[in-house]
């Protein structure tokens, strides 16, 4: 049988170099691998730090909250046109004393005429309302709708800001970062020049004025080094505080970096589309709600039309000879016509008060502020 040195002497040459290197081989592409992993893991694009951004940025996040909430308010005010059906219950006790002396009455009849009642009314029903007619809320609903278009527009104007805020605090560490990177090389080549002043200094090629002038020189590199750190520091800082994440490495630009031409390239095309911008639509819903707004107030005016059901069923208990138990179901169905005549004068205030309200949006032909409507509204009266 065949010793274990034996055996590793007779395998080939090739075999057992192989055998050697294969546990430094696999440390050394572990290694590699994690230190690729890394690399990845910490160098981020833009697009990511912005999904990122988008997650923790406070300003970003109350607009998004906002815009959604807002969708809500949209369906509430939906429910004012839709029909609603209500279930309502009542339970009464009463007690009925005779003013009549029932001396007076024949003892035949006395029974029938007790000096005292008591009585249980107990209702329980459904009523069903159907809104055919209500301009007022059909304002209501046309504003929440113009209202959900602004918290769009805001979520937009926030989303750019986002947008602006990350893009600026990126480039700037990445600016930064190749501003340090130069400073070091140019401290690198100071100290060459330093240490080369010094060796002409002792053999005699060079005075003390120029060891000195080099020194400064490494000096004054050191400090711009150091200046530069911080510098690196306060950007790396404002980006982690924008994405909510710690030691956040931006991904370098690709050299050579080769950037589009800006389309359109023209000063009128971007005029052009000034309309589509998320400012100008807030604008311009801020006008149509100013309007609606008036035009809600003036339908204070008009009458609304519902229709209305109604099904009840009444059980009545009384101690009374006549009427024991009565039981039976009521239903009714038919439309309500609500008329308004005299307010105190709260329709017609509260129309001016909103046409002031429009000012802002609204210029009359002469050039004077005179609100959506057109017409400037009358100064208050004394009561």
């Amino acid at each position: 049988m065949m010793s274990k040195s034996v055996k590793s002497a007779t395998k080939p040459i090739g075999h057992r170099v192989a055998a050697r290197w294969r546990p430094l081989a696999l440390a050394a592409s572990t290694a590699v691998l994690s230190l690729a992993g890394w690399t990845h893991a910490q160098a981020e694009s833009l697009v990511d730090l912005y999904q990122a951004a988008k997650g923790y940025d406070a300003a970003y996040l109350s607009a998004k909250a906002q815009a959604d909430s807002v969708q809500y308010q949209v369906e509430q005010a939906y429910a004012l046109l839709r029909p609603s059906l209500g279930l309502k219950a009542s339970a009464t006790r009463s007690h009925f004393e005779r003013s009549v002396d029932t001396a007076s009455i024949p003892p035949a009849y006395a029974a029938l005429y007790p000096s005292t009642t008591n009585s249980t009314n107990k209702t329980a029903g459904l009523a069903a309302k159907m809104p055919l007619l209500n301009r007022s809320d059909a304002a209501k609903v046309d504003q929440a709708e113009q209202s959900l278009e602004a918290a769009k527009a805001d979520l937009t104007i926030a989303e750019n800001d986002l947008a602006a805020r990350l893009t600026q605090a990126y480039f700037d560490v990445l600016a930064a970062q190749d501003v340090l990177t130069t400073t070091q090389a140019n401290k690198k080549a100071l100290a060459e020049q330093l240490a080369s002043a010094k060796r002409n200094f002792e053999v005699g090629n060079a005075t003390i004025t120029d060891t000195r002038e080099a020194q400064a020189r490494f000096d004054l590199a050191s400090a711009q080094e150091i200046a530069a750190t911080n510098d690196l520091q306060v950007k790396r800082i404002a980006l982690d505080q924008l994405v909510g994440r710690k030691d956040v490495t931006p991904s370098p630009l690709l050299t050579p970096a080769n950037l589009d031409a800006l389309a359109p390239g023209q000063m009128d095309d971007w005029v052009a589309q000034t309309s589509s911008s998320p400012v100008v639509r807030k604008a311009e819903v801020g006008l149509k709600v100013a309007k609606l707004e008036i035009d809600k107030a003036k339908a204070g005016n008009w009458p609304t039309l519902d229709a209305v059901a109604n099904l009840s069923r009444s059980k009545i208990d009384s101690s009374s000879v006549q009427a024991t138990t009565t039981s039976g179901t009521t239903a009714s169905v038919g439309v309500e016509l609500n008329m308004p005549l005299y307010a105190g004068g709260a329709i017609q205030n509260d129309t001016f008060i909103s046409t002031g309200l429009g000012i802002t949006f609204g210029r009359g032909d002469s050039g004077a502020y005179t609100g959506a409507s057109g017409r400037r509204p009358p100064p208050p009266r004394k009561p």
